[in-house]
């Protein structure tokens, strides 16, 4: 196994080569929908930067191990022996995993956390870098902990959780967090390999959970992205006027062309997400552009 770390800018290229980050065509559409219910000009996929056929199969295989019956220590046991097993033949996981790794040389912890599903590519090899205890918090909000040689009870243990993404922190106030609590440990701070934005990051840390990411995708990274010719200026100053604000991207990228929305070519999902947006309006657009309203029909 290799035991090299990543640079910025060698996490930067790889997020962007690997498609870890997807950006529109404000020409052709459509649009990305996040889980809030709104529109946007780009879209994280974490998982990746490992391969898109090894994440793929990784998570089938994941979800394969969970439908079984068993106890959580046999699913665990099963769960470790498949990430190890693709992690132990891949460098480029490992050197996201070792570059995580040294992140976390700043934070003082017992054991380390991963929330079912994709958290767990990371965090299971990262418990085994580090030698400690993993943590498997299941969406049921059950936890298994496997433990290592002499490791104690429960009680007072405090955990560094290793996640794939942070965007609204969402999974952590509703799950990861009361579900370590009602165990009698706790999460102190959090490491993923990206982070969207900083509004989840900045819930966690009103709730004195301290976190980092890998890579940050910010405005800071498409001016990065740009800056090496990866990306056009234009493409750079639309993102730009995105997380200037949404409403007046919206109003100059999208509700002058209804079809941008690809409304008849939708997944269910992205369906869904459309039908929230129209019919909460959330960034006051109606008055704005009512006829793209009208034609956004389902």
């Amino acid at each position: 196994m290799t035991n090299e770390t990543y640079t910025d800018d060698e996490l930067l290229r790889l997020v962007f080569s690997r498609g870890a980050v997807s950006i529109w065509n404000n020409q052709k559409g459509p649009v990305f929908w996040y889980a809030a219910g709104v529109p946007g000009p780009f879209y994280v996929n974490t998982e990746k930067l490992i391969g898109k056929d090894v994440a793929d199969k990784l998570l089938s295989d994941i979800n394969g191990i969970l439908q079984k019956s068993g106890s959580a220590a046999e699913k665990a046991e099963e769960l470790d022996h498949l990430v190890m097993g693709v992690y132990s033949s891949h460098e480029e996981f490992q050197r996201i995993v070792k570059s995580m790794v040294k992140k976390g040389e700043d934070f003082s912890y017992d054991c380390v956390s991963g929330g079912e599903r994709r958290d767990w590519f990371f965090s299971i090899p990262f418990s085994h870098e580090v030698g400690k205890d993993h943590l498997y918090i299941f969406k049921d909000m059950t936890v298994f902990r496997r433990k290592c040689e002499g490791s104690g009870s429960h009680d007072g243990v405090n955990a560094l959780h290793i996640a794939d993404l942070i965007n609204n922190a969402a999974s952590y106030f509703d799950k990861w967090l009361p579900a370590v609590a009602k165990n009698n440990m706790n999460i102190v701070g959090t490491i993923s390999v990206i982070n969207r934005g900083n509004v989840g990051m900045d819930r966690l840390s009103e709730a004195g959970v301290r976190s980092c990411a890998l890579k940050c995708i910010n405005v800071s990274f498409f001016l990065e992205l740009a800056q090496k010719n990866l990306i056009s200026q234009s493409t750079y100053e639309e993102i730009q006027a995105y997380f200037d604000s949404k409403e007046e991207w919206a109003k100059r990228y999208i509700l002058s062309n209804p079809a941008l929305f690809n409304v008849k070519e939708l997944d269910a999902k992205s369906k869904e997400r459309l039908e929230q947006f129209v019919s909460n309006d959330p960034w006051n657009l109606k008055d704005y552009a009512p006829e793209t309203f009208a034609k956004l029909k389902f």
